[in-house]
């Protein structure tokens, strides 16, 4: 082959090798790009899913409760069993101390004595494992007694329905975590022997100011929730909260009714400031909740199962209403 020739045949398959890697290089990249789309796909879902869970769970708040405290089995509870001294480690040193017998090789390289002398160590030792042990036992059965001896007390007062104990009961068993993990804040008073709870739930950043929702494509959209949307949302939480601060309260004590007052804040017109003004005043029997199926209920319409105060307008939001007086 010609010199010319040989540059020719090197060039084409040079260009063949190009055109093989760039072809290859063609299929890495639309790999690439299925991989990122795929990465874009899933962290999309992931958005969205938050996003749901999240709706989810500020509209269902009713329907978790924790479990119904049995005041009776409590006040019948013996106390704990006071903790019995032991000497295991120090009798097992001892027998191992006794059945020591010196072997060839102890005997040959003088060693007996010393091992005479550690068995005698591990007795000291084990005594004052046994000791630290029942030290450490007698700790523990005190608090359990002072914790046993208190709900006696707390339970005997509360089986007795003296109201002032209910708000001790509330404090110690602490029910209301995931609704204050929100941002809420409550505050329970005793007013003529009746439980009334306020409740100050997190503003509207509870509720997700973008909806998400995924396309056709595999892309995640994200639009500004409308504000007739945000609105009904709030309501949903805001109900649902007050539903389920109510069932655990019913769960705790052996009461009959509670009356609940949610505020928010609203815009004073005459000062011009936010302040807080109860926008959903309702008392709840517990007869009338234990008929109705949490599971299935609209939170925003069960309240008209009690009696209550709401003004909502799902424009405008709520408005100040007057707290519900029992006669």
């Amino acid at each position: 082959m010609s010199w010319r020739g040989t540059v020719r045949a090197y060039q084409s398959a040079v260009r063949q090798a190009e055109r093989s890697a760039r072809k290859k290089q063609r299929e890495l990249e639309l790999q690439q790009k299925q991989y990122n789309k795929m990465q874009e796909l899933e962290r999309a879902k992931y958005e969205v899913l938050l996003y749901e869970n999240k709706i989810e769970l500020i509209q269902s708040l009713h329907k978790d409760c924790g479990p119904t405290w049995d005041w009776v089995s409590i006040n019948n509870s013996i106390p704990p069993n006071e903790p019995v001294r032991s000497n295991e480690n120090e009798l097992k040193a001892k027998s191992a101390a006794k059945n020591y017998k010196p072997g060839a090789m102890d005997k040959l390289l003088n060693k007996a004595q010393s091992k005479i002398e550690q068995l005698k160590k591990t007795i000291h030792d084990a005594i004052k494992v046994d000791e630290n042990n029942y030290k450490k036992a007698l700790k523990e059965y005190d608090l359990e007694l002072e914790e046993w001896k208190r709900l006696q007390n707390l339970s005997s007062r509360i089986l007795n329905k003296e109201s002032k104990y209910y708000i001790e009961a509330i404090k110690i068993i602490d029910p209301f975590s995931e609704i204050q993990d929100l941002g809420a804040k409550l505050n329970i008073n005793i007013v003529e022997d009746l439980l009334e709870i306020t409740f100050c739930p997190n503003d509207e950043k509870v509720i997700p100011s973008e909806t998400k929702s995924l396309l056709a494509s595999g892309k995640l959209s994200m639009k500004a929730t409308p504000k007739i949307k945000l609105n009904l949302l709030y309501q949903d939480y805001l109900c649902s909260a007050v539903l389920r601060i109510v069932r655990e309260i019913f769960a705790i004590l052996p009461i009959d009714m509670v009356r609940i007052t949610a505020e928010k804040k609203l815009l004073n017109t005459q000062t011009g400031y936010m302040e807080e003004k109860p926008v959903l005043a309702v008392a709840i029997s517990k007869d009338t909740l234990d008929l109705l199926n949490l599971d299935l209920i609209d939170p925003s319409h069960c309240m008209i199962n009690f009696v209550h105060n709401m003004k909502f307008n799902k424009a405008n939001g709520f408005s100040e209403v007057e707290r519900i007086q029992l006669k």
